[in-house]
């Protein structure tokens, strides 16, 4: 398939590739708390250092206040750079368990056609990927296959444009690729990174653990991810804790990656409490110790938002080939919400 990788990781990397003979030792997941963990530990083969956002940089409105094919909480959002495209996706309005509607924007927030598809039975929309084909792009989503609160299990991934506007896709469509990346675990959602051409997966390994693998984005479309990943970062409830200024558990609402760093967005609806986390995947922790992050960042973007409730993050890359940390907010009454992206 076309793919981005050669050009943008030997013009935004500087030299990735040159640096990839300096790889340090194997690293791997932490394993927390249980032999079952313990078990089900993935080895990794580590990825070239990267430099890591500035998350403590001034923020900037990307999109303000905006409105999407329907009138629910955008969950999630990526950037096709390549095309100047956003891509967004939200529960539908009276829809079943696991149907999203998914928009497609230009960098002004206008919609373009085909501007809006359904999404039948694929699931939450906890976080999308998005990776530049042509003049097109495939979404990569999250799918459900019947999951207790819509929350998918798979992964698939479409070409937008290969659809009419307001087509309804479910995962049999043709068209419609299904990924079943670690079959045992639930609470999937995917990130692509373009410029290191890569994907980030997030599941779900017990109560209160996630798991973060990154693969060659080429070798998980596919369909290669039997193989230990390029890295692996476990991180449990508790390794927030120290960081988010609360005994209480901040809710996760967002993750990309770029590079050699994995980011979270986490917070709530009305409450001045959204952080961004950076992770360095070459910094797993270990089995007796929490994994440490390597930046965290209270965020006052969007403060002025009425009932601002962060959702989702990707990477943006600008026209002179700068990358951009962005991370968005659904706001506004619960039935008219709007829909606004930062960048740093």
């Amino acid at each position: 398939m076309p793919s981005n990788f050669d050009r943008r990781r030997f013009l935004r990397a500087g030299g990735f590739a040159a640096g990839a003979a300096l790889l340090g030792p194997l690293v791997g997941s932490r394993a927390n708390a249980t032999a079952a963990l313990a078990d089900e530990a993935v080895a990794a083969t580590g990825v070239a250092n990267t430099a890591m956002f500035n998350i403590h940089a001034p923020s900037y409105p990307f999109l303000n206040q905006i409105n999407l094919a329907s009138t629910t909480a955008m969950q999630s959002f990526a950037f096709d750079s390549d095309n100047l495209r956003v891509y967004t996706v939200q529960l539908t309005v009276n829809g079943t368990l696991g149907e999203l509607t998914c928009t497609k924007l230009d960098f002004s927030g206008g919609e373009v056609e085909p501007s809006w598809l359904h999404l039948k039975g694929f699931g939450h929309g906890v976080q999308i990927g998005v990776q530049p084909v042509g003049g097109s792009a495939y979404v990569w989503v999250e799918t459900l296959t019947s999951t207790p609160g819509g929350y998918g299990t798979q992964i698939a991934r479409f070409k937008f444009n290969d659809f009419a506007h307001g087509a309804t896709l479910t995962t049999t469509t043709p068209g419609v690729e299904i990924y079943e990346p670690r079959p045992s675990y639930p609470t999937k959602s995917i990130a692509i990174d373009t410029a290191y051409n890569r994907a980030s997966l997030r599941y779900y390994i017990a109560d209160g653990v996630t798991r973060y693998d990154l693969f060659d984005l080429d070798q998980f479309s596919a369909h290669e991810y039997a193989t230990p990943p390029l890295a692996s970062l476990t991180i449990s409830n508790g390794d927030f804790l120290g960081y988010s200024g609360t005994t209480k558990t901040p809710t996760f609402q967002g993750h990309t990656t770029h590079g050699s760093f994995l980011y979270l967005l986490t917070g709530e609806r009305g409450v001045n409490n959204t952080v961004i986390w950076a992770y360095d995947w070459n910094k797993p922790g270990t089995a007796s110790a929490p994994i440490t992050p390597a930046d965290t960042f209270l965020t006052g973007a969007g403060i002025s938002l009425t009932n601002r409730e962060p959702e989702g993050m990707a990477v943006w890359e600008d026209a002179q080939g700068t990358a951009h940390l962005t991370f968005g907010f659904a706001s506004g009454a619960t039935t008219a919400h709007k829909a606004s992206i930062y960048y740093k």
